[in-house]
């Protein structure tokens, strides 16, 4: 199971009604590093998990619904 990659595509989907552009213009990404991301075909890395954490830090979204640390 690749938790990054449901957790992505899990963001995308609740916040962004599976947009990818839509997603990557608020996080300011690449809409193809989100795809990437979600499909399995990249790891996200750490721009991506500090603007998916501040993202939901300014909706008052817990960010550990989509963000998993160990």
């Amino acid at each position: 199971m690749n938790t990054t990659k449901e957790s992505v595509k899990k963001f995308v989907d609740e916040q962004f009604d599976g947009n990818f552009n839509k997603c990557a213009r608020n996080l300011d990404l690449a809409p193809s590093t989100i795809w990437r991301i979600a499909n399995g075909n990249g790891k996200a890395g750490i721009k991506v998990i500090t603007n998916i954490i501040k993202y939901c830090d300014d909706k008052k979204i817990n960010y550990r619904k989509y963000i998993f640390l160990s």
